[in-house]
């Protein structure tokens, strides 16, 4: 795991692919490699905050063009291990942050924020918590 980590580092300045640029040299990862999962969680409820956040209209994974590359030539050796990357947040909207931290400040806690954090307080968990995420690639159907 640590080599991965580390080919992904030293890869992050690669050439630019042919995916569908977005404004900021942004491009959606599955224009780069659509066989990277993504389960982009701000983008619905299924998260600690418990409902979908502002800036997220579409369950999307959006990166640089240089990142989206890397992820890429991962995600090709993860393969050959039968292993894929999992992306469940990419490009993170400033409205999304802002409500973040809104949330952080309410004092309130929820069902979905006990179950993502059941052994933590709130104000316990900034600056120490981190996501990833190397799911098995499930088997492909034979065909009949």
């Amino acid at each position: 795991m640590k080599a991965i980590v580390i080919a992904l580092a030293a890869v992050i300045s690669a050439a630019p692919a042919a995916a569908q640029p977005l404004s900021g040299g942004f491009v959606f990862l599955r224009d780069i490699d659509p066989t990277i999962l993504q389960d982009i969680r701000y983008a619905g409820s299924n998260n600690f905050v418990g409902r979908p956040l502002a800036g997220y209209e579409a369950a999307e994974c959006l990166v640089k063009t240089d990142v989206g590359m890397a992820l890429k030539r991962v995600q090709q050796q993860l393969a050959s291990q039968k292993v894929s990357l999992k992306m469940l947040d990419c490009y993170r909207p400033a409205r999304a942050v802002h409500e973040m931290v809104v949330w952080a400040q309410n004092g309130r806690e929820t069902p979905a924020e006990r179950r993502y954090n059941p052994a933590f307080r709130k104000a316990d968990l900034f600056g120490s918590a981190i996501s990833r995420n190397i799911p098995a690639i499930p088997p492909a159907p034979l065909s009949t």
